[in-house]
C-alpha cells in the first residue's frame, strides 16, 4: 500500500471513530447531522455526501443501525422527515475500544420521541464544536452521571454540555413554561458557569421572566 492510500485509509478510520463517538454521545444522529459534526468546513451538501460514505461503511460492518420514521412514529402521528442512526452493540464496542470505561452504549432502545426535542440541542452542539469546544450530548450526560464522571455536579436532565476555556455550559431545550422545567433550569444553572436555553424566542422570553420571578 502506497503512502497516499495508507493516509486515506487512516483518515477514513479516524472519521469512522468520530462518527461513532458523535452518535454515541447524542444517542442518535441523522446523516445530515453526522456531516455537520464530521466536516464543519464543508458545505452542507458536501458534508452530507461524505457522511453518507462513512455511515455506509459502518452499516456494512454492522456498527450502526438506521432507524426510520416508520411504525413507531406514525402510530403516534409524529413525523420528523428523516431516518437516523444509532450504535449497535458492535459499534459501541468499537467506540469504547481503548477506553478504561465502557462509555458508549448501543442505542436500539432509544425513544424516537426524543428526536424532536433533541434536534435543537444537536444543532447547537454542532455549532459549538465548530468553534473548537468539547461537546457532550444527552446520552453522554446520562452515561456520565451513571459512571459518576461529572465531578459531583447534578446535571440530570441536561440536553447537552459544552466545555470551553470559560468553563462549562449546560444546554437545556425549553418547550413549555411548566414549573418543573423552571425548577430544573434553576438547578442546572447552579451547576455550571453558564446555562444556555434553547427554543422558541417567545417561550424563552417568558421562561426567563418566570425564572427571575421565582428567585
Amino acid at each position: 500500500m502506497n503512502a497516499k492510500k495508507a493516509a486515506s485509509k487512516q483518515t477514513g478510520h479516524e472519521n469512522e471513530i468520530v462518527a461513532l463517538h458523535a452518535i454515541g454521545t447524542v444517542g442518535w444522529l441523522s446523516k445530515k447531522q453526522v456531516g455537520g459534526w464530521l466536516y464543519p468546513e464543508s458545505t452542507e451538501h458536501n458534508a452530507t455526501n461524505k457522511a453518507a460514505r462513512v455511515l455506509g461503511r459502518l452499516l456494512t460492518r454492522g456498527e450502526v443501525k438506521r432507524r426510520d420514521e416508520d411504525s413507531e412514529n406514525r402510530r403516534g402521528g409524529i413525523s420528523f422527515g428523516t431516518g437516523f442512526y444509532v450504535l449497535t452493540l458492535t459499534g459501541a464496542a468499537r467506540a469504547n475500544d481503548g477506553m478504561t470505561t465502557k462509555y458508549f452504549r448501543a442505542g436500539w432502545n432509544l425513544s424516537q420521541l426524543d428526536i424532536g426535542r433533541q434536534s435543537t440541542a444537536v444543532g447547537y452542539l454542532i455549532k459549538m464544536r465548530r468553534q473548537g469546544c468539547e461537546v457532550v450530548g444527552a446520552a453522554g450526560v446520562r452515561r456520565g452521571l451513571e459512571l459518576d464522571a461529572m465531578g459531583g455536579r447534578d446535571l440530570k436532565g441536561a440536553d447537552g454540555l459544552v466545555g470551553a476555556a470559560e468553563g462549562l455550559t449546560v444546554v437545556l431545550v425549553v418547550r413549555n413554561l411548566h414549573d418543573e422545567l423552571v425548577k430544573k433550569a434553576k438547578r442546572l444553572e447552579k451547576e455550571a458557569e453558564k446555562l444556555e436555553l434553547l427554543g422558541n424566542s417567545w417561550i424563552l422570553k417568558e421562561f426567563r421572566k418566570k425564572m427571575r420571578k421565582e428567585q
